[in-house]
C-alpha cells in the first residue's frame, strides 16, 4: 500500500530486538506503517537494512521522500551480556588502582558469604596509576605528574587495548586533571579511543562512576564500528537525511552523539516502548501504568507515574536480571547516569523450556533467539519454547507467516515439547505445553511486583499497557494473577517500540555535584548553576535541528538527608532562589518514605547533584493513528486452551480491523493483529478506544 503516493516525506523507526527486528513508518497524514523481520544477530545492522527495505518497498517511498530515521537496538546490551567489550586499560589516581576490585558494599544478600562478586570491567593488571589529587571541593591537592602520566600511556600503547578510562579521584569537582591525560592520551596513543568519568558521568560515587565510564570505553569501538556500517549503507542507499538514536532515558540523540558516549544507549528499545506507553497513556487519560513489553528473547516491566516514567542513576546491567530490583542488586554493574527504571528478565516468546538437575520444570532465561528459534520457526530449533507452547494451546492462529518469513510448523513444536517435556516427566501434550506459558506468566507477575510492591505501590491501582508481539497473549491472565483489573494492548502492539522511537523527544540530561546544605544562602549559588547547565542544555539541542521555541528546560536538585547515602532528584523551579524550603523538604520526605520507607523531619538535607534535562520536541509528534488496511479482517473461530479447567474450546476469532470504535465484546475471544494476537480471558470484555483495545475484568454486557 503507498504511503501518499510515495512522494509525502515521512520518518521511519527500526527497533533491533534478539529475534525480531521492528520498522514503522510515518507518513505526513500521521499514518503508521508497520514491518516485522528476523534479526541478524551476527550484524545486527543486517537486520536494520532489511527492515528499512521492507518499509520502503510496502511503500512505495525513493529516498528523497525520508524525512528522518530513529534507531534502537540492542548492540550495547548484547555487548555487556555476551561478555565481548573491547578490552580497556585504566588511569586512576595514585593509591585507587583496585577501586573495581573492592566494588560496593551492594549484594543482594546482605549476609550471604558466598556472594560472588561481578569481574572487574578493567583487569588489575590493565589499570594504572598516577600522582595527582584533587579534592571534593575542586581544589587540586597534588599537581599532575606529566612525566609519570606519558610513561604510563607509552606502556598502554603496548598491552593490546582499544580503548582508555580516565577516572580520578573527584574528577567530577574539578575536572582539569582528566582532561590534561585526554590530551596526552590523544598525542600520544592517537589509535585508542578514550573516555573521560568527567564527561560520560560527572556524579559523585567512585565506584559507580569508574563502572560507567569503563562500560563507555569497552563500548566505543563496537558502537562506534556499528554506527560507520549504518551511516555508511545509508548513504549508498541514498539516504542523507538525519538519524537520531533512542536513549536509556526515554530520549533521543543523533548517532554521531550517541556514537561518543554509548553507554547512554544500554536500554534503548525498552525506553522506547516506554515512551510509547506514556504517549497513549495520555491519549486514554491514564497517569498510572505498569508496561509489559515481551518479545521473543526476554520481557521488560515498568512503571509510569503521572505520565512520566521513573528514572533511576543506579542501573545494574550484565546480571540476570537488569535494573533496580532489590533482589538482584550487586550481581552487575551501576551504570551513574539517567535511565528508566525497567526491570528485564530472561522470559520471551523464544525462552526454552527444560527440566533441571532436581527434576524441576523450568523456562528460560535461555532463548532460542532469532537463530535457530523456536522449534516451530522450522529453523533448526529443537528445544520447546513458550512460542511453541502457545501454539500447541491455539493461542497463536496460523494465519499467516510470522513476520513475514516464517510458516509455523504445529508438528514441529508438538515433537520438541512432548521430547523435552512431556514423555519425561509424564505429562500429556496439553498440560506439558499449559505448564511452559504458566511458569513464563508467574516469571512476568514476579517482575511486575519488583517494580510496584517492592517499592511500595499496589499493582491494582495500575493499568497495564501489554506490547511486544508476545504480551497481548498473556496479559489478561498476569494481570489476573497480580490484581489488575485493566489492559490497554495499543495501535501495532508487536513493533510499538519502534513507534516510541519515532514519538522520542531529542534529550540532554547535564549533572554536576556541588554538595551544598539546602538553607536560604545556598539556593542562589545552585540556581546559577542550574542556569549555566540551562543554557549549554539548550544550545545542544538546538544543535540537534530543534527550533528554540521547541526546547523545555526541566530542572532538579539530587538531595538527602545529611549522613545518608540514598540520593533522591526533586523537581524545581526557574527560580530556586525564591523556592520555599519547607516544600523542597516536604517533596523530599515523599519520596523518601515511598523508596525507603521512611521519612525524617528533623535531619538537615542537603543538595547533592544539580542537573537539568533539556528536551526538544520534534514537529513530527503529531497524533499517529494505525493503518486499518494492514489489520487483519478475519471474523471467524478456532480451537483453543484458554482456561485449563475449560480444556480445549471453540473460541471466536476476529481481525483487529473488524472491530469498530466502542463495540464491546466479551471474552473468551482472540484478536488477530499485525504481528501479534490479543487473548481476552473469559470474564473479560474489549472495547476500541483512541486506537486502542482496552480490556476490562469483571464487567459485561
Amino acid at each position: 500500500m503507498p504511503v501518499s503516493g510515495g512522494a509525502a516525506p515521512v520518518v521511519v523507526a527500526v527497533d533491533i530486538g534478539g529475534t525480531f527486528t521492528d520498522g514503522v513508518l510515518v507518513d505526513d497524514q500521521a499514518r503508521v506503517l508497520a514491518a516485522k523481520v528476523l534479526s541478524t544477530p551476527d550484524d545486527p545492522s543486517g537486520g536494520f537494512f532489511h527492515a528499512l527495505e521492507v518499509l520502503m518497498q510496502q511503500s512505495g517511498l525513493a529516498a528523497a521522500g525520508m524525512r528522518a530515521i530513529g534507531h534502537a537496538t540492542t548492540v550495547a546490551t548484547n555487548a555487556i551480556i555476551e561478555g565481548t567489550l573491547r578490552p580497556t586499560a585504566m588511569i586512576t589516581t595514585a593509591g585507587f588502582r583496585d577501586i573495581l576490585e573492592i566494588g560496593r558494599q551492594v549484594r543482594p544478600h546482605l549476609y550471604d558469604f558466598f556472594a560472588v562478586k561481578p569481574e572487574p570491567l578493567v583487569p588489575r593488571d590493565l589499570v594504572f596509576e598516577v600522582r595527582e589529587r584533587v579534592g571534593p571541593g575542586g581544589q587540586i591537592e597534588t599537581p599532575l605528574d606529566e612525566e609519570q602520566a606519558r610513561q604510563v600511556l607509552r606502556e598502554i600503547a603496548g598491552r593490546g587495548v582499544s580503548a582508555i578510562v580516565i577516572c580520578l579521584l573527584h574528577a567530577y569537582a574539578n575536572p582539569e586533571h582528566e582532561l590534561r591525560l585526554e590530551q596526552l592520551a590523544r598525542t600520544l596513543v592517537p589509535g585508542l579511543r578514550v573516555a573521560r568519568s568527567s564527561f560520560v558521568s560527572p556524579r559523585l560515587g567512585e565506584y559507580a562512576r569508574a563502572c560507567t565510564t569503563a562500560l563507555n570505553a569497552g563500548l566505543l569501538p563496537i558502537v562506534g564500528d556499528y554506527a560507520e556500517r549504518i551511516r555508511g549503507g545509508l548513504s549508498a542507499a541514498g539516504l542523507n537525511c538525519p538519524i537520531w538514536v533512542m536513549q536509556s532515558s526515554g530520549g533521543a540523540m543523533s548517532l554521531e552523539a550517541t556514537a561518543a558516549s554509548p553507554v547512554n544507549m544500554i536500554e534503548s528499545g525498552p525506553a522506547a516502548g516506554i515512551q510509547a506507553a506514556v504517549e497513549f497513556g495520555k491519549r486514554l487519560d491514564l497517569p498510572s501504568l505498569l508496561t509489559l513489553d515481551m518479545g521473543g528473547t526476554t520481557t521488560k516491566v515498568a512503571v509510569v507515574l503521572d505520565h512520566k516514567p521513573l528514572l533511576i542513576h543506579d542501573y545494574e546491567v550484565g546480571a540476570r536480571g537488569s535494573g533496580a530490583a532489590r533482589a538482584e542488586r550487586g550481581r552487575g554493574y551501576p551504570i551513574n547516569s539517567p535511565v528508566i527504571d525497567v526491570i528485564e528478565v530472561g522470559t520471551g516468546g523464544g525462552s526454552i523450556a527444560w527440566i533441571d538437575a532436581g527434576g524441576r520444570f523450568r523456562v528460560g532465561p535461555l532463548s532460542a533467539g532469532a537463530v535457530p528459534g523456536p522449534a516451530c520457526y522450522a529453523r533448526g530449533g529443537t528445544h520447546p519454547t513458550v512460542t511453541d507452547a502457545s501454539l500447541v494451546l491455539g493461542l497463536i492462529p496460523v494465519a499467516e507467516p510470522l513476520g513475514g518469513e516464517i510458516v509455523l510448523r504445529r508438528d514441529l513444536a508438538e515433537r520438541a515439547l512432548m521430547e523435552d517435556m512431556g514423555r519425561p516427566l509424564g505429562l500429556e501434550l496439553t498440560t506439558a505445553a499449559a505448564g511452559v506459558v504458566e511458569i513464563a506468566e508467574a516469571s512476568m507477575a514476579r517482575a511486575i511486583y519488583s517494580v510496584t510492591v517492592d517499592r511500595g505501590h499496589d499493582p491494582a491501582d495500575f493499568t497495564m499497557m501489554a506490547f511486544g508481539g508476545a504480551a497481548p497473549l498473556y496479559a489478561c491472565s498476569v494481570a489476573e494473577e497480580v490484581g489488575v483489573t485493566r489492559v490497554v494492548i495499543p495501535p501495532v502492539p508487536g513493533v510499538f517500540s519502534a513507534l516510541g522511537v519515532v514519538l522520542a523527544d531529542v534529550r540532554i540530561d547535564l549533572v554536576e555535584t556541588h554538595l551544598a546544605p539546602l538553607v536560604p544562602a545556598s539556593l542562589e549559588e545552585l540556581q546559577q548553576h542550574l542556569d549555566r547547565l540551562a543554557a549549554t542544555g539548550r544550545a545542544a539541542v538546538e544543535t540537534e535541528g530543534v527550533p528554540a521555541s521547541d526546547v523545555e528546560i526541566i530542572r532538579t536538585l539530587a538531595t538527602r538527608y545529611r549522613g545518608q547515602s540514598g540520593i533522591l532528584d526533586i523537581s524545581v523551579g526557574p527560580a530556586l532562589a525564591a523556592e520555599d524550603l519547607s516544600g523542597l523538604r516536604q517533596r523530599l520526605g515523599e519520596s523518601h518514605q515511598r523508596e525507603f520507607g521512611f521519612v525524617d523531619f528533623d535531619d538537615p538535607i542537603e543538595a547533592v547533584n544539580v542537573g537539568i534535562t533539556a528536551l526538544g520536541h520534534r514537529p513530527h509528534r503529531a497524533r499517529v493513528r494505525s493503518t486499518l488496511a494492514q489489520h487483519p479482517t478475519i471474523h471467524g473461530e478456532t480451537r483453543a486452551v484458554i482456561d485449563r479447567d475449560r480444556g480445549l474450546e471453540a473460541i471466536p476469532l476476529i481481525g483487529r480491523g473488524r472491530i469498530e470504535d466502542h463495540t464491546l465484546l466479551n471474552g473468551p475471544v482472540l484478536v488477530l493483529d499485525s504481528g501479534s494476537t490479543t487473548v481476552v480471558r473469559p470474564g473479560w470484555n474489549l472495547r476500541v478506544e483512541q486506537d486502542c483495545l482496552v480490556l476490562r475484568r469483571g464487567e459485561r454486557t
